[in-house]
């Protein structure tokens, strides 16, 4: 006859203890308490359903209700243990005995599906640790490389080699026949996206080789500076293999960048934000000039971000596309941090061209005509791009607005910045809560992302969850105020906790249709780029949380039809077929709303003579680049 499980709660019990009692308990059994004279409570469970006798006299109430004091008892002792990482695994462990789970209770379904996340979460961690990189599953030829560096290196450190082989130079030749291992197709699905992380499995199955060799090969220990050089080899090459399977390197003083065997050398700075930085690069040989893009905090959040975006951007780039801004490679600094290459689009972006056609026109330099000519073109380019976007890459761009679009020396518009780019056509709130650009944004996603806030019907239900939970752990009946308190703090906690997987759960869970979400935003950009400025809804968005749910609401309800229309934003743009193009895009209703890139190229507004011709493309870069004698010159064609 085995055991019951068993746990005796005094005053100094842990949170911890506790849930490995928990984590012994078979499906079916009952959690029951025995009051010790010590004044301790021996919490054990058994299988056994309690007797009628014991029913009729109360005891088997009263063992419940013990129970119940015992937890209540460890959550005194240990009350912030207890209402936070403990009570992950406590939760799931309770919860799935008949006694605690009433059933057809959504508060605690709620609590368990918490539960079971948390359990997913745990299930992800250990498949990853599963996955670490080791060396046995390597090819062979690439073991065979890593026993040659190390014998090299251990010779060098002995110094029995000759000549100036460095362990940079080890670290090179390994790295050759490690990058080439790494991209191949069996070890891509392996481990996606390896170049993009730390590097941490390969650095110590590096460095953990290196060292058995070594010790192999002398007696006792390994001196503290032989061991930190074993390590900085394995360091350099996995920094060099990183490197190679990016398509770029970056000497130490970030004076020359390296693609393809050829060298750019530092220009003046281009850009800087909260992104990091942007440098132009010139290619030595005089061939062109390349645009950089600088990680310039070292931190996971910027480091993730940027991991992203390159696999993003590689992703929309894979086919080259005319509208498409290409990649031309990323590396990685000697302070690991990331940096990414472009094409250099030298004549500005989206932004500055809308501000510069509407000073243009303001100014007397350029006809109505003509504005709408450019702007059309820059818009068609725009929709060419995002249709290689969605057609070719199946992605949804989530962040795209005038700044985004970045123009050639050659007045082509293309589609830039994929930091918050995903690779579906089915994004989910999850994805698009990552931008905060509301004027850009569908009023359904944005107001759909409201409703997952704190003011949502999530949060009385988590609250409700909370409560539950704590009722049955802590005695019922009239509390001591410091049993009130442990109370309060543990339905809070448990509450906070539900409401953050519940409202993860509903974002991650909510999609939308990304090609009616990216219309919207080409819809806006088109108004923008038509009129210089940004009225499409009736609300003015303040980019602050306070009433965001509000301007939201407004938002989904202010976006109206242009034209002559009832409730209309503007009475019209000038042109009856402009105004049909805008409203296309910018439906209210997203079933309503264009989702054919193609078809919205065949529209009669593209009809119109030169617009994507030379002459408006060389009127743009004119205008961007306030050449007044340019302006005036291809002013004439396009007014003819």
């Amino acid at each position: 006859m085995s055991l019951k499980p068993s746990l005796n709660v005094n005053t100094s019990t842990t949170a911890a203890q506790l849930n490995d009692f928990a984590q012994g308990l078979d499906d079916g059994m009952r959690l029951k308490g025995k009051q010790n004279k010590d004044g301790s409570i021996t919490l054990y469970a058994s299988q056994n359903k309690s007797g009628l006798l014991s029913k009729l006299t109360g005891r088997a109430q009263d063992r419940i209700d013990m129970a119940k004091r015992a937890v209540n008892q460890v959550a005194s002792n240990d009350v912030r243990d207890f209402a936070d990482l403990e009570v992950k695994s406590l939760i799931h462990n309770m919860t799935s005995h008949g006694q605690f789970m009433k059933p057809g209770s959504t508060a605690l379904k709620a609590i368990a599906s918490f539960a079971n996340s948390l359990s997913g979460d745990l299930a992800n961690s250990r498949a990853q640790e599963n996955s670490k990189l080791g060396l046995s599953e390597m090819p062979f030829e690439a073991r065979v490389a890593v026993r040659e560096a190390g014998d090299a290196m251990i010779q060098r450190l002995s110094g029995a080699m000759t000549g100036d082989y460095s362990a940079q130079g080890i670290a090179e030749t390994l790295s050759d026949t490690l990058a080439s291992a790494m991209s191949s197709p069996e070890m891509r699905a392996a481990h996606p996206n390896f170049e993009l992380g730390d590097g941490e499995d390969l650095i110590a199955a590096l460095t953990s080789k290196f060292q058995d060799m070594a010790e192999a090969t002398g007696e006792g220990r390994l001196p503290k500076m032989i061991k930190a050089e074993l390590r900085e080899l394995a360091e350099q090459t996995f920094h060099l293999t990183a490197n190679k399977m990016l398509g770029a390197s970056i000497s130490d003083d970030k004076a020359v960048l390296t693609i393809d065997g050829k060298d750019y050398a530092r220009g003046p700075k281009i850009a800087e934000g909260g992104f990091g930085e942007v440098i132009r690069y010139d290619a030595q040989d005089g061939s062109g000039s390349l645009a950089v893009k600088f990680e310039i905090e070292s931190n996971a959040s910027s480091h993730d971000s940027f991991a992203t975006e390159i696999t993003a951007h590689r992703h929309a780039a894979a086919e080259p596309n005319d509208n498409i801004l290409g990649f031309s490679g990323a590396a990685r600094t000697r302070e690991d941090n990331f940096v990414i290459a472009t094409p250099l689009a030298g004549a500005g972006d989206g932004s500055k061209a809308q501000k510069a056609i509407a000073a243009a026109l303001a100014d007397g330099k350029i006809s109505a005509k003509t504005a709408q000519t450019v702007a059309l073109t820059v818009m068609a380019d725009a929709i060419k791009g995002m249709q290689h976007l969605h057609d070719t890459a199946g992605m949804t761009h989530i962040d795209f607005k005038a700044p985004n679009l970045f123009i050639t020396d050659e007045g082509v518009s293309q589609l830039a910045d994929f930091g918050t780019t995903v690779q579906t056509e089915t994004p989910t709130l999850k994805d698009s809560k990552q931008v905060d650009n509301f004027t850009w944004k569908d009023p359904k996603v944005l107001y759909g992302e409201i409703q997952a806030n704190g003011k949502s019907p999530l949060k009385p239900i988590a609250k409700e969850a909370g409560l539950q939970f704590a009722e049955r752990f802590f005695a019922p009946g009239e509390r001591s105020t410091a049993e009130q308190k442990n109370f309060d703090n543990v339905a809070a906690r448990v509450a906070q906790r539900t409401l953050r997987a519940a409202t993860d759960d509903y974002l991650s869970q909510t999609q939308f249709d990304g090609r009616s979400y990216d219309m919207f935003a080409l819809g806006v950009t088109a108004v923008n780029m038509l009129t210089g400025d940004f009225t499409l809804s009736e609300t003015e968005f303040k980019f602050s949380s306070k009433g965001m749910d509000e301007q939201a609401r407004l938002h989904e309800s202010g976006v109206a039809p242009i034209g002559s229309h009832d409730g209309a934003v503007r009475s019209t743009l000038g042109d009856p077929l402009v105004d049909d193009f805008i409203n296309l895009m910018t439906h209210p209703d997203p079933d309503k709303r264009a989702s054919d890139f193609g078809a919205l190229l065949d529209h009669e507004v593209f009809n119109q003579m030169n617009i994507g011709g030379p002459e408006a493309r060389q009127m743009l870069v004119a205008i961007l680049a306030g050449d007044d004698a340019a302006i005036m010159r291809w002013g004439q064609d396009l007014n003819f």
